[in-house]
């Protein structure tokens, strides 16, 4: 409302002050979206010099009791850590809380940790353990602590031969108990500097470390039976790199849902006219009626939408597409999957750590089953969504949930 007119989104007071004018106040209403206010929020946050961000952090947690008194060190490692993840200031609370738990069995008996378990959780793991009972591992509290894990973790991983996704994702889950969340030596940081004046449960490293022991213990035994040479073709097979997963083939874009309407025959659907980045909204139906009420309630929505779907008709509408949704365990709730606040219309949703490959046409998706063999792996983790174990980014910033654990389709 009486903006210059441009796309710029983060401005200054004085910024403000000189981009406003009364001549360009229409009669059309200003929209209060408070999701966008807390995103611009978290940007102005994030612009703060540390040192300030940290006094912001230590009196929230000074107001709300959780410190008992200033604790310099540990709550600017705390802003640091939590820097990247805040849109309010009391966001970070429950994001150094949650570095202090460990809640390793948990994620473990999740399907999304199933490939961590099954290759590198034991091998990382075991090396940890070697290596805090020799008291090789850097002390949490050191003022070179980040740089002393760094050398270690890749020392580490160059004597296991591991790296990238192989080194890094077993190793989240040994050391955090997660399989997401701020960067790990950021958390181990913050870990090694909890004080008695903050008044948050911890579990220290040791703790950590009998933890991470019982459950390898409880890890099935490998099996001792040799192997059977490979045949020829089979061998061939097994050397020959895998092809892309289900989900890489899938075109899942950012969309933005600019008109909602119940079906008029179907009390079961919403009727919703989505952008997905091309020259028209696309028209689509989601059996949401039961989860959302009124129309107001899905309209300038963003969302992730599967674009190479073949058309298909739902109670005689032709719906081109689908948004993806994370449905609790006993699908009570049933909830939209939010790509980042600052992610457009159109631009494209991959797994972390991959690289964009050409998405299947719509055929092969139907005749490949390839949208139910991607929902087998799609998944909520600790309120992050994630395909074959990976969060689902764009751009590099995660997709998130509603519903911290669950399945998505």
């Amino acid at each position: 409302m009486g903006n210059d007119n441009t796309d710029k989104e983060i401005y200054t007071v004085d910024e403000l002050v000189e981009a406003f004018s009364l001549d360009r106040v229409t009669k059309s209403p200003a929209v209060f979206d408070m999701k966008k206010l807390r995103w611009i929020n978290g940007q102005h946050l994030r612009a703060l010099p540390q040192e300030r961000l940290s006094e912001l952090v230590s009196a929230q947690l000074l107001e709300s009791g959780t410190l008992a008194g200033p604790v310099p060190e540990f709550t600017l490692a705390a802003a640091a850590m939590v820097a990247e993840k805040v849109e309010l200031v009391n966001d970070a609370e429950v994001l150094i809380s949650d570095a202090l738990r460990y809640p390793l069995e948990e994620t473990l008996a999740t399907d999304a940790a199933a490939p961590f378990v099954a290759d590198g959780f034991a091998e990382v793991g075991q090396a940890i353990l070697a290596a805090h009972k020799a008291g090789e591992l850097p002390a949490l509290d050191a003022e070179d602590f980040g740089s002393a894990w760094t050398a270690w973790v890749k020392k580490t991983g160059k004597a296991l031969g591991r790296k990238g996704k192989g080194l890094f994702m077993p190793l989240r889950i040994v050391v955090t108990g997660r399989m997401a969340g701020p960067d790990i030596p950021a958390q181990l940081r913050v870990l090694g500097l909890k004080s008695d004046d903050v008044k948050l449960e911890a579990v220290e490293l040791s703790e950590r470390m009998a933890v991470l022991e019982r459950a390898l213990a409880e890890l099935p035994a490998p099996s001792a039976e040799p192997e059977a040479p490979a045949a020829p073709a089979a061998a061939a097979a097994a050397a020959a790199p895998a092809g892309p997963a289900p989900f890489e083939l899938l075109d899942v874009r950012v969309g933005r849902i600019v008109e909602a309407w119940e079906h008029p025959d179907s009390d079961k659907l919403w009727c919703e006219k989505v952008d997905v980045g091309e020259a028209e909204p696309r028209e689509i139906a989601s059996g949401l009626r039961a989860y959302y009420q009124t129309a107001e309630e899905l309209t300038g929505r963003s969302v992730l939408v599967v674009c190479n779907l073949k058309p298909a008709k739902l109670a005689g509408f032709a719906s081109n597409g689908m948004v993806l949704c994370a449905s609790s365990e006993d699908r009570s709730s049933v909830v939209f999957v939010e790509p980042p606040e600052a992610a457009e219309p159109g631009q494209r949703v991959l797994m972390e750590g991959s690289e964009p490959v050409d998405p299947a046409g719509g055929n092969a998706v139907k005749k490949k089953k390839l949208m139910e063999k991607a929902a087998e792996e799609l998944r909520a983790v600790d309120a992050v969504a994630t395909a074959h174990g990976k969060p689902l980014v764009v751009n590099g910033e995660r997709c998130t949930s509603p519903v911290s654990t669950g399945t998505i389709s």
